[in-house]
């Protein structure tokens, strides 16, 4: 399964490159294992109609475990 995001900056990884899941009050930070280190950050105050919940959910299911700040 792959994490794709489209755009401006566009890049594709799979679930299984993410290697620690950061919850703030703001921000949902995943770390993402590769050559370039990246840092994919999604915003928890403007939705623009994901579902921030169900990714959550996702991600500690079958991902990593989520360090809340």
């Amino acid at each position: 399964m792959y994490l794709d995001f489209t755009g401006q900056g566009a890049f594709a990884h799979k679930w299984s490159q993410i290697e620690k899941a950061i919850l703030t009050k703001d921000f949902f930070f995943l770390y993402v294992k590769d050559a370039e280190q990246h840092i994919i950050s999604i915003s928890n105050k403007h939705t623009d109609g994901r579902n921030m919940n169900k990714l959550l959910t996702f991600v500690e299911s079958n991902v990593t475990e989520i360090t809340k700040i």
